[in-house]
């Protein structure tokens, strides 16, 4: 039973301490180009993207702006990102956590992390009034179902939020688990 908890335990400290931010390349969607990929397709593609996207002395593509007819640089409103690695929808992609929204990445891993702390105060007191086996199986379904539910958000807030629930819950689980079974043995 112990090394239930411990793996447990491990998945959550790895899972929000030592989690090391993934590199996604992204470029403006070219407003020519109704079906607009990362990779050029085509020489025509390749000479598109060096007409509307600016490049820096190195000549590396700006990834967060483009030029308009008048040959202004404005801040792009669509991306287009890289799918050699990422094949499916990251949430970068789905809630547009790229140039000026960058911050919201670590704003979940922070919001996640303070569920930790929370959880940790709260379902100890919680364990100690209504019961250790009845808190651990409550947070055990809340956290799925929370989970879950971050898993189909619509919006960045509404995934932190729920993140933060999962974090909440998750933290009391291996907690109360490394408990229980201690007064067995």
């Amino acid at each position: 039973m112990n090394y239930l908890n411990t793996i447990s335990s491990y998945y959550y400290i790895d899972n929000s301490l030592f989690n090391l931010p993934l590199t996604y390349f992204y470029k403006c969607k070219l407003p020519d180009l109704e079906n607009d990929t990362f990779s050029p397709f085509s020489e025509v593609h390749n000479q598109s993207i060096y007409q509307w996207i600016p490049v820096d002395k190195d000549g590396i593509l700006d990834s967060c702006k483009i030029y308009t007819n008048n040959n202004e640089t404005v801040e792009c409103e669509e991306h287009v990102f890289d799918k050699s690695v990422y094949w499916g929808v990251t949430l970068n992609e789905r809630f547009n956590m790229v140039c000026a929204n960058t911050y919201q990445g670590t704003v979940t891993k922070v919001v996640f992390t303070v569920g930790l702390v929370v959880g940790a105060i709260l379902i100890g007191s919680l364990a100690d009034r209504f019961g250790r086996r009845l808190v651990n199986i409550c947070a055990m379904f809340v956290a799925g179902a929370a989970g879950i539910a971050a898993a189909f958000s619509v919006s960045f807030h509404m995934f932190a939020a729920f993140r933060f629930i999962v974090a909440i819950c998750g933290v009391g689980i291996p907690l109360l688990a490394h408990v229980i079974s201690k007064s067995f043995f």
